[in-house]
């Protein structure tokens, strides 16, 4: 879903747009491999000392699961983040791909060059600024990165799968005069 806006005042035009994007699910690899090399936040929760997996479960009996409030792991170093089931299947680093995203601001102004500089050679002047990616509001879960991006080849991340290659999006910001003569 996009949203966008232009609205002009006495020459001052202001125009944004944002989007919004929601439904889907993202790997982020990346949380694998800052698992892998001991320096996420996983890694290092409880001084690296047993924990109870997050969002585990127990089976009680046959096919009854209650919520894991007791089974430590047993190793909680290097052997759990690179040799075990958690770091394999990438069921923690699964997480929401919406976002909303401001993609692109512009705020401009149409220099009354007329009343200004009387009849010359310019006959219309603006100056602008603008900024893109501004902002990116995503779920607290997706503590990695903006979901949109990926290390491929393609322009978007259809694949639904991010590493530590991909180039987050950079905030960029801009002026410019632009003279009609």
């Amino acid at each position: 879903m996009g949203v966008s806006t232009d609205v002009n005042w006495k020459g001052l035009r202001l125009s944004a747009t944002a989007e919004y994007r929601g439904g889907n699910v993202i790997v982020n690899a990346v949380g694998n491999a800052l698992d892998f090399t001991g320096v996420s936040e996983h890694s290092a929760m409880n001084g690296r000392q047993s924990f109870i997996i997050p969002g585990s479960v127990i089976e009680t009996s046959p096919g009854v699961y209650t919520p894991n409030t007791t089974a430590l792991v047993a190793n909680a170093s290097r052997p759990f983040w690179v040799n075990s089931d958690y770091h394999t299947t990438n069921r923690g680093y699964t997480t929401s791909a919406a976002f909303w995203k401001l993609r692109e601001v512009a705020l401009s102004y149409d220099v009354p060059v007329k009343k200004l500089f009387g009849g010359n050679s310019i006959q219309a002047a603006s100056v602008s600024l603008l900024g893109r990616n501004l902002l990116m509001l995503r779920p607290k879960a997706n503590i990695y990165t903006d979901p949109e991006f990926n290390n491929s080849a393609t322009t978007s991340n259809a694949v639904g799968y991010t590493t530590e290659d991909q180039t987050p999006p950079t905030r960029i910001y801009g002026f410019s005069v632009k003279l009609t003569f």
